[in-house]
Parts: C-alpha cells; sequence; structure tokens
C-alpha cells in the first residue's frame, strides 16, 4: 500500500511497510494486532496511524508506445519494442503464416495490445511494423 510521512517541514517522505516481527525487533515494544507498520529510508518505524495514505492523485491519462503489426489473419497489434517476424506452419496443413514476435514486455507483463485493424487500413501482414503512440484520456464534457 502506497503510505507517506509528513515531515516537520511538511514534505512527504516514502515509506514502506514492514513486517510486525520488524517492529517488534527494531522498536524493543509488542506490536498491536490487526495494526501495520512502516519504515522510512532512515529506519525508523512508524505506526500507520501516523501516515497519510494514497497521496498521489489519480491518473487521469496512459500513454501505449509501440509499433503496429499485422498478421496473416488481418489482426493488429501494438507491440512495446519492434517485432521481428516469422512464419510458421498453420495447424499441421503445411501452410504457413506470417505473424510478428516480440520478446520485451510492457511494464504490466503484457507483450502486445490488440488494436482495431480499421484504424491502419493499409498495414498487411507484408508490411514493416510502424512506431505510434497512443494517448488514452478521459473525455472533457
Amino acid at each position: 500500500m502506497k503510505a507517506k510521512l509528513r515531515g516537520t517541514t511538511g514534505v512527504f517522505f516514502d515509506v514502506v511497510e514492514v513486517s510486525c516481527r520488524t517492529y517488534e525487533k527494531f522498536t524493543g515494544k509488542e506490536s498491536m494486532p490487526f495494526a501495520r507498520y512502516y519504515a522510512d529510508e532512515e529506519g525508523p518505524i512508524y505506526k500507520d496511524t501516523d501516515l497519510d495514505f494514497n497521496l498521489d492523485p489519480p491518473q487521469l491519462e496512459a500513454t501505449i508506445s509501440g509499433w503496429v503489426a499485422v498478421d496473416d489473419f488481418d489482426n493488429a497489434f501494438i507491440y512495446h519494442s519492434k517485432p521481428t517476424q516469422r512464419s510458421r506452419e498453420f495447424c499441421d496443413t503445411g501452410d504457413y503464416i506470417t505473424d510478428w514476435v516480440c520478446d520485451t514486455k510492457y511494464p504490466n507483463g503484457r507483450r502486445c495490445y490488440v488494436i482495431d485493424k480499421g484504424l491502419f487500413p493499409n498495414l498487411t501482414a507484408d508490411s514493416d511494423p510502424i512506431e505510434v503512440e497512443i494517448t488514452i484520456k478521459p473525455k472533457n464534457k
């Protein structure tokens, strides 16, 4: 859980959650049931009642940067880094299909995002991937 400690000057410091055992070991005091304890980078440990939680403003927009490529099934994907084309046999039929692969992942662990092919009507499986950036944000009313 994100938490911050307000210093004596009013500036906030990041703290991380520590176990009850750590609290007991370093303070020599018994931990309270259901209490959470946090430490800053210098080591003092604080009870959760001394902290302000979730102070970061909510994120109102997200940006996806990457490369768009289309496979033989006319599906479009955005890859984290420039994908490489590969040809592989399709279901032991003797036919080969073209698709794109990317070894790196987005920070959330995904390798690619599916995107509407209609956004890139001229892009085919034989086209080179194109670099894109998409920003998603709330619509102002």
